[in-house]
């Protein structure tokens, strides 16, 4: 009798979380040129109970010629995990989550009458509070080698999975919730424009990318 009882419980409680829920998705076309083409594709679910809330957004980028989907590595020079590529993810993300940098650590400090930090403890300081927001994961995501001693100073953050693509403004990197970090800190976001990712591209990159 029980178990009849919670079994019509638990059979109510689904079928009014499926009526009660909202879905929403849309796929929209945000930037074109001659040799390629950019979609983002929107999510959105949710039940009239708010127990679980999924808004996630997942851009791509195609070729024209064939189709194809871009592989960004083989428009770069070097990989997404040399320094130059890290360091601006470094600050972007830095930004994203108001972190101060090492320079912006120096100032701070001096405001308060401690001058002459050395600056590799500046960065050092910088740096752990970015870590901070990438160890609270406590093991969910794709972030792999995530612990409580990671240091974003000696190892490498990730590009997002499926949120990487070209817009009218530069390289957009986008990640997805719980990537990077708890699905409270949110999914960090920013676009590379193209003034600075020109130095990254290699010949071919140049010219499938800058010439609009």
């Amino acid at each position: 009798m029980l178990s009849a009882c919670t079994d019509s419980t638990y059979n109510k409680f689904v079928r009014d979380s499926i009526e009660n829920i909202i879905l929403e998705h849309s796929i929209v076309k945000v930037y074109e040129t001659d040799n390629l083409v950019s979609f983002v594709f929107s999510h959105y679910s949710n039940t009239a109970n708010s127990y679980y809330i999924d808004d996630r957004s997942i851009g791509v980028t195609f070729r024209k010629d064939n189709g194809q989907r871009i592989d960004m590595l083989s428009l770069m020079k070097g990989n997404f995990f040399s320094k130059e590529w890290q360091d601006y993810i470094k600050l972007q993300l830095k930004r994203y989550w108001e972190i101060p940098t090492a320079n912006e650590m120096s100032n701070l400090f001096t405001a308060i009458g401690r001058e002459n930090v050395p600056e590799n403890v500046l960065l050092q300081l910088s740096n752990s509070m970015l870590s901070d927001k990438l160890t609270e994961l406590n093991g969910i995501g794709n972030f792999a080698g995530r612990t409580e001693e990671y240091d974003v100073g000696e190892n490498n953050i990730p590009i997002p999975k499926d949120g990487l693509y070209f817009t009218m403004d530069g390289l957009m990197f986008c990640y997805d919730i719980g990537e990077l970090c708890h699905p409270t800190e949110g999914c960090p976001a920013f676009c590379m424009p193209y003034s600075v990712l020109e130095d990254f591209l290699n010949e071919n990159g140049k010219q499938l990318i800058m010439c609009k």
